[in-house]
């Protein structure tokens, strides 16, 4: 038996549930969505994750802001190797523990979630 052979079984017969579960389903979709804009606007306007070492970004109009970092501001690291795109990547991700009343500046920050990624192509 088919898989639209057994929904057809299985799906409800009396109207009210008809017509509310594909609005529910639409309902879902549209709040993912705007959630998904929200979190995003969020993650991008938070300033709470910045740690030493970050690049300094401009703050004001683009216009009056000069973005040329200064020398002694600029990091002086080496430049990585290039990806061949077949071999394996590891990825350190550390979360941030910035308790309530504190500030990055006011002690070196705490790692509460390390997650080791590895990716590779086969």
């Amino acid at each position: 038996m088919g898989f639209f052979n057994r929904l057809k079984q299985n799906f409800p017969k009396d109207w009210p549930t008809r017509i509310i579960l594909p609005l529910l389903f639409i309902l879902s979709l549209v709040g993912a969505y705007f959630g998904h804009q929200m979190v995003r606007r969020l993650v991008g306007s938070t300033t709470a994750f910045t740690l030493p070492g970050d690049p300094l970004l401009p703050q004001g109009d683009a216009e009056t802001v000069d973005s040329t970092p200064t020398p002694d501001l600029a990091a002086d690291l080496p430049a990585p190797d290039p990806w061949d795109g077949a071999s394996r990547v590891n990825l350190l991700v550390m979360g941030l523990d910035l308790r309530e009343g504190e500030t990055v500046e006011d002690d070196a920050p705490r790692s509460e979630t390390m997650i080791l990624l590895s990716l590779w192509t086969l």
